[in-house]
């Protein structure tokens, strides 16, 4: 006799948890990458208030991610 389980385990949305604003295209702890077309004086605005250090011509890569290196307007924490 065989027994087989199955654990499926979804990521659910917390409905409390409002979506990001539309300026913002990617998330992490380390950063925040915006949206290029985004207005510079609002998402500068949005870095300031949560304590970060806008880069004009950040990484849109994450560690040791790989992928195309190009210019983002992010956010990053230290």
């Amino acid at each position: 006799m065989s027994l087989t389980a199955v654990l499926v385990i979804t990521k659910k949305n917390n409905p409390d948890t409002p979506p990001p604003p539309p300026y913002v295209k990617k998330e992490s702890k380390q950063r925040i990458i915006y949206n290029p077309e985004s207005d510079l004086a609002t998402i500068k605005e949005d870095c300031r208030e949560r304590g970060g250090i806008f880069n004009s011509c950040g990484s849109y890569c994450e560690g040791d991610e790989i992928c195309i290196q190009i210019c983002a307007y992010t956010c990053e924490f230290k």
